[in-house]
């Protein structure tokens, strides 16, 4: 999941489903209240299912609430590492120009992951630009270009079979 794409509210018959409150993963649980409490029976999420899938999709919805959080997050569950080729010193690439508008947008941006402790200030001496890419429905999408880092690493070969033996 891109956790730097811009956040949208989710459908509100969907929210009703799982609870009014965010939890935190792995050390919250929702009650089978709070979540009963709400009008998911009555929505048109559920009304086209039987009365026994409506139940156990609502406690799936419970057990799993911490999934459904309405604010992005991180994980510290895994650490990326890129290894680099011998002798490799640090690419430092200058920004590139932005209109006022995505400036601004940009700003905003950086505020939020700020908020959210998505990203932290750093000193590294390792930078590169910031794109900004328009989204299918207009909204705009913060990129980071690391094509310069990625030529910097060993390549990671992941081999699959060929298309012909999944039949």
């Amino acid at each position: 999941m891109n956790l730097l794409k811009e956040y949208y509210e989710r459908d509100p018959r969907f929210i009703s489903c799982v609870t009014s409150e965010p939890s935190v993963v792995m050390q919250e649980t929702v009650s089978d209240e709070s979540v009963m409490s709400s009008s998911a029976m009555d929505s048109d999420l559920l009304s086209s299912l039987p009365a026994e899938q409506q139940s156990e999709l609502v406690q799936i919805l419970a057990q799993f609430a911490n999934v459904f959080s309405e604010v992005p997050g991180r994980t510290n569950l895994t650490v990326h590492h890129i290894e680099l080729l011998p002798d490799t010193r640090p690419i430092h690439c200058t920004p590139y120009r932005l209109h006022s508008e995505k400036r601004e947008f940009l700003w905003k941006e950086l505020d939020n992951l700020l908020q959210l402790g998505i990203i932290e200030e750093s000193d590294s001496p390792w930078a590169s630009p910031i794109v900004i890419v328009p989204k299918t429905d207009g909204t705009l999408r913060l990129c980071t270009d690391f094509r310069k880092v990625n030529g910097l690493g060993h390549p990671i070969c992941y081999y699959s079979k060929k298309l012909d033996t999944y039949h």
